[in-house]
Parts: structure tokens; C-alpha cells; sequence
């Protein structure tokens, strides 16, 4: 963590904010916006033991390594990959969240990539 990144995009879900950002990944290839984990949690309404739970998961699953701490202006956060939301809603799916919050995050992930430039999106995964 070196620079501040601002957001590519700031929805709002449910009255709380959803931050989207560029890829941290420096590979040259396309990626889709990734969101701050946290913002995503607030929106979808998870109860504290949830996102306890969550939290724990993230750090020592077998995904550990696909989350990136950065600093913004508001602090440091956590962002993560689109398909970490897509897999959150079909546990928060299971777990009695309603899916209709994630909706909002499809929704508004779709506006932070048309903030991308093109070349960025090329060849890029459609979801």
C-alpha cells in the first residue's frame, strides 16, 4: 500500500454506501470493478455474527489471497473480486438474506464499469 486510490464508482444500497475500484491486479489483463467488502456487508444488511463469520472465512479460506488491503481517503479497506459478491449472495441466499440487496450490487457494479475506459474491459468476463 503505497498511493491512495479513490473509488471508480460510489453506489448507494439501502442508504449505505457500495465503493467499487479499478483491479489491483497489474497483469495487463481485463478485470471487472472489485468493491469494498465492508461497504458490501452494510448494504446486504448482515447481522454482526454474520459478518464475524464472513470476516473469518476471508482471512483463512482457501480464497485468502484474492482480497487486497488499500488506502483510501476514508482509511484503509478491504476490496475484493466481483465473484466474492456472487458468492456472498448465494450463501447470504442460504442464509436468508434476501437476494434482491445483491440485485442492487449487479446493478450498480454495472455502473462502475461503464466508468471504465473500453480498453480495460476488453475481452473482459460479462457478468
Amino acid at each position: 500500500m503505497s498511493e491512495l486510490i479513490k473509488p471508480l464508482y460510489i453506489a448507494t444500497i439501502r442508504g449505505h454506501q457500495l465503493r467499487f475500484f479499478r483491479t489491483p491486479n497489474n497483469d495487463g489483463r481485463p478485470d471487472l470493478p472489485w468493491h469494498c467488502i465492508d461497504d458490501l456487508y452494510h448494504c446486504m444488511g448482515l447481522p454482526r455474527g454474520m459478518r464475524k463469520h464472513f470476516q473469518k472465512q476471508m482471512k483463512s479460506g482457501p480464497f485468502r489471497n484474492d482480497f487486497r488491503t488499500v488506502a483510501t481517503l476514508d482509511g484503509i479497506v478491504t476490496i475484493a473480486p466481483h465473484y466474492v459478491a456472487e458468492a456472498l449472495s448465494q450463501a447470504g441466499a442460504r442464509l436468508a438474506v434476501r437476494t434482491s440487496k445483491m440485485n442492487m450490487h449487479a446493478k450498480a457494479r454495472t455502473r462502475a464499469k461503464s466508468s471504465m475506459p473500453v480498453r480495460l474491459l476488453s475481452n473482459c468476463c460479462h457478468g
